[in-house]
């Protein structure tokens, strides 16, 4: 008859990715929460807990929620946090063309939203570029000393400067946010797996 810690040793397995710190808290916390509760067997903590896979898939999705969190406080990343929710979502135990799906629509997704991102790029920094050129343009209209050329030169690359600096900030807020419903998302889902399993 199968333990409780060969239950353990199979969460460990599952969460092979995870740092070793947070995967030992993880299952130091499911141990003692074993031991307290009488469950013995393999069969106790399955039923209390799911499938080590599903319980997995939970504390994949507990820690990339935690990570949104500290990203919060400005210590964390958006970006861990979506590494570590995909990571959730994909230790899921789900069926093989359900995998193939998700898998390709995630792909699909990120294609779209590279290609997306590439264009702005490539816009804010022509839009950079042009900008400095016309900084640099209006420096020749101070010799014969046309002021009003001088002026409009001067004044449209500020103007765009500005433009430049604002989509920046707006990229990163739209990336940041983009990345935490994301997240959010994938938990979403992972919790109704895990408690429908």
């Amino acid at each position: 008859m199968e333990t409780y810690k060969e239950y353990c040793e199979k969460l460990r397995q599952s969460l092979s990715r995870m740092h070793n710190a947070d995967k030992e808290e993880a299952i130091n916390y499911y141990s003692e929460y074993a031991i307290d509760a009488g469950f013995t067997t393999y069969n106790e903590m399955e039923n209390n807990f799911g499938t080590p896979k599903n319980l997995a898939a939970k504390i994949y999705s507990e820690a990339a929620i935690k990570e949104l969190d500290v990203d919060n406080k400005k210590k964390g990343s958006s970006t861990k946090a979506l590494w570590i929710g995909l990571m959730a979502l994909f230790s899921l135990p789900m069926a093989f063309p359900l995998v193939i799906a998700s898998s390709a629509i995630l792909f699909a997704f990120l294609v779209s939203f590279a290609a997306i991102l590439f264009a702005i790029i490539v816009t804010v920094g022509s839009l950079g570029i042009t900008s400095l050129a016309l900084f640099i343009k209006s420096f020749s209209f101070l010799m014969p000393f046309k002021a009003a050329l001088w002026l409009k030169s001067f004044g449209g690359s500020i103007a765009i400067a500005a433009i430049v600096i604002v989509s920046l900030i707006g990229m990163y807020f739209a990336i940041k946010y983009l990345s935490r419903s994301i997240v959010l998302l994938i938990s979403k889902f992972v919790k109704r797996r895990t408690n429908h399993d």
